[in-house]
């Protein structure tokens, strides 16, 4: 059986539509893929030109002063400090070029292991890591402290060799204070020494604290402290390009600093040094006192015991500073101006010229001293003794009275007076009050009413603390300065100038100096026109007449000089209690005083004197007074 076989067809690829449907999904992907590829890149172009854009024109600015720090370096100078004279144009101040190590703690690491590598060095003993470890506590981290001050060029040698090895640390120029006459200044230029948080926390709210980027140091006492806007003077800056290895490429920008003004005094240094010398003979602690009657300043001025004040500059040492502050003479204390002592019979002449003035006495009146006083309205109550205590001085005037001390005298009158008019005329020659002189910190006395014991002590004033008053005792105490400013007043009679010691200024703009203003003087009231005279008269026969409480004193000058003694009590005796001198220790035994101003006719100098503890003012102040007047008028013949 023959069977047909179909014959096949070459079999060919038709195209079903579900193969169709699957190539055109193929091509849609793709084009998408590439759409979203090239989204894509056009986001990430976007993302940079964006970025771009942002860093070159929003951010500029920001990120060129960025790049200025790495390729600028902005050096801020410190201003040359001014400095300060004397009346006849020797520097008190000095300023020396020194250089000092330096470190930024934010800018270094392992600062304890590379402190100790210092002194390899250069001498780093005790002293010097304490000033450094206290300088490091009052800095901000950022700020540069300094590690060693003054380097010897031996020593900044060795170092800038292995500078490289101290990130970090640097070496800087500054200028180191200096003052020449050491103790002699001490209480009156002051010194500066390293700023601490609070001082720049004061600069700061001040508005002052850029002109401070430069300098550690700042004036702490005395006219350092009183003027330091003046001698501080104005920072400088420079900006100069640098290389990466830190050398200097070109200045881009330079202000120089302005240097601070300096100062001329009226102090005669020599006549300071007759002050020290005199002072230190039999080592009295006290304080002398020299006015210039005529204008108020201040011709001499010495507390001791004193102090160097090159000490305090870099930082004083634990063991120095302790050394000065436990002193038991208080080498520290200015006692020219916070020193508070009892007047005594300094202020009789005072006490006079109120009585006088308020028509209490007359010159001619007499009072008769018995040796003791009583009130007459209370006759019960305790005497009150004259010095003078076995037959008294017996009939006395307003110049006998002053001659010889008359304390019944004074007694008398200041009972008479009352404590409210005591008060009123004493404060017009300067007691109870600060006396304005141009240094910090002084202490205003107390002059006292009836209302300071109230508020004080919360008691009663009583007649007898008038009768203390009267001479200088009680509650009144006074400063050797106000001695000095009142004496000038009596020299003058009855003008009071303000005391200064800053005459003139130099600022660095000017070749000239500037003289500095003071306030006018003031005029003591007084109504009896035989007063000012009467008085006067008085003073100069406290050392001539053979009465006189200074008379035994020999006196080398070819004019008189006006004065007046004073024994401060600082102990207090039952009545008819006596010891004798010798047998009370020494800081219980009384305050030695003289006032004097010279030549009498015409007076150019008004002096105080204060010795602590030395016994009679006849016998310790006035003699010394003396020699310090001798000493003082034969240096100004000689020139």
């Amino acid at each position: 059986m023959r069977v047909n076989k179909k014959k096949k067809r070459p079999v060919t690829n038709p195209t079903p539509a579900s193969h169709k449907k699957h190539k055109l999904t193929d091509s849609v992907l793709f084009t998408r893929r590439a759409i979203i590829t090239l989204l894509g890149v056009l986001t990430g172009v976007f993302v940079l030109l964006s970025r771009a854009y942002y860093l070159q024109m929003t951010k500029h600015d920001f990120y060129r002063t960025k790049s200025n720090q790495n390729r600028v370096r902005l050096q801020v100078s410190p201003p040359l400090r001014g400095n300060i004279f004397d009346k006849k144009g020797r520097a008190l101040t000095e300023n020396i070029l020194s250089y000092d190590l330096v470190v930024n703690r934010s800018k270094t690491e392992n600062l304890d292991t590379l402190i100790e590598h210092v002194a390899r060095y250069m001498r780093f003993d005790q002293n010097d890591r304490e000033r450094f470890e206290s300088s490091k506590k009052k800095k901000r981290h950022t700020e540069a402290v300094v590690v060693r001050a003054d380097l010897s060029e031996t020593e900044m040698s060795r170092f800038l060799v292995d500078l490289y090895q101290f990130p970090g640390f640097e070496v800087m120029p500054s200028y180191k204070r200096h003052y020449p006459y050491g103790h002699l200044t001490a209480h009156i230029i002051g010194y500066i020494n390293n700023t601490n948080q609070k001082d720049l926390d004061a600069l700061e709210a001040a508005g002052k604290a850029k002109n401070y980027l430069s300098t550690t140091k700042i004036g702490r006492t005395g006219l350092e402290r009183q003027y330091e806007s003046e001698l501080h003077g104005q920072s400088g800056y420079s900006e100069a390009e640098i290389s990466r290895t830190g050398r200097t490429v070109r200045v881009l920008n330079k202000v120089d600093p302005v240097p601070g003004d300096d100062l001329y005094l009226s102090l005669d240094i020599d006549l300071q040094a007759i002050f020290a010398e005199e002072l230190a003979v039999n080592q009295y602690d006290g304080a002398a006192v020299a006015i210039n009657p005529n204008n108020g300043e201040i011709m001499g001025m010495f507390s001791n015991p004193s102090f160097d004040a090159n000490l305090f500059v870099n930082g004083i040492s634990h063991a120095d500073y302790q050394r000065l502050s436990e002193s038991p003479r208080k080498n520290l204390f200015n006692r020219a101006l916070n020193g508070n002592y009892a007047p005594a019979s300094t202020i009789k002449p005072m006490l006079s010229l109120a009585a006088l003035h308020h028509y209490v006495t007359t010159p001619d009146i007499t009072i008769d001293c018995s040796g003791s006083y009583r009130i007459p309205e209370h006759e019960e109550t305790r005497r009150f003794f004259c010095w003078k205590r076995q037959g008294g001085h017996g009939a006395v005037d307003n110049y006998r009275a002053l001659v010889e001390s008359c304390d019944v005298y004074y007694y008398t009158i200041g009972k008479a007076l009352g404590i409210a008019r005591i008060h009123s005329y004493l404060s017009q020659f300067g007691l109870g009050k600060k006396t304005g002189i141009d240094l910090p910190s002084e202490s205003p006395g107390i002059l006292p009413t009836r209302e300071f014991k109230n508020e004080k002590y919360n008691t009663n004033w009583f007649i007898g603390d008038t009768i203390n008053a009267s001479i200088g005792q009680g509650y009144m105490v006074t400063t050797p300065l106000q001695l000095a400013q009142f004496t000038a007043v009596l020299a003058t009679k009855g003008k009071a100038y303000q005391p200064h010691l800053v005459t003139h200024y130099r600022p660095a703009s000017r070749s000239d100096k500037v003289k500095k203003a003071y306030p006018e003087p003031t005029t003591v009231e007084q109504n009896n026109p035989n007063a000012w005279q009467s008085v006067s008269e008085a003073l100069i026969g406290v050392m001539t007449d053979k009465m006189g409480t200074a008379n035994k004193i020999e006196v080398n000058l070819p004019f008189d000089i006006a004065g007046k003694t004073g024994t401060a009590q600082v102990f207090s005796f039952e009545e008819g209690e006596r010891i004798a001198k010798d047998d009370l220790e020494k800081r219980l035994r009384d305050n030695s005083l003289f006032i004097a101003y010279a030549p009498a006719e015409k007076p150019e100098i008004a002096l105080a004197l204060v010795l602590e503890n030395a016994g009679g003012g006849s016998e310790r102040a006035a003699p010394k007074a003396i020699r310090m007047l001798e000493r003082y008028f034969a240096l100004k013949s000689s020139e």
